[in-house]
């Protein structure tokens, strides 16, 4: 299973925004490219602020 935490990178450290108990596990580091600094992180995208509007979705069936 996957979980996503947010957090920030500062002088060689990883602060995690929520505490996790939980036993040693692999994990995947990204570093998020951020025009405006720290203030954005976590944020929604602006891309989610217009919507697509998507044409009738036909039934799917298995015939």
């Amino acid at each position: 299973m996957l979980h996503t935490v947010t957090g920030i990178y500062e002088n060689g450290q990883v602060r995690l925004n929520e505490h996790l108990v939980r036993k040693p596990a692999r994990v995947i580091v990204t570093f998020l490219d951020d025009e405006n600094g720290l203030k954005t992180l976590g944020g929604i995208p602006d891309c989610f602020n217009h919507p697509v509007e998507v044409p009738k979705v036909e039934p799917f069936t298995r015939d």
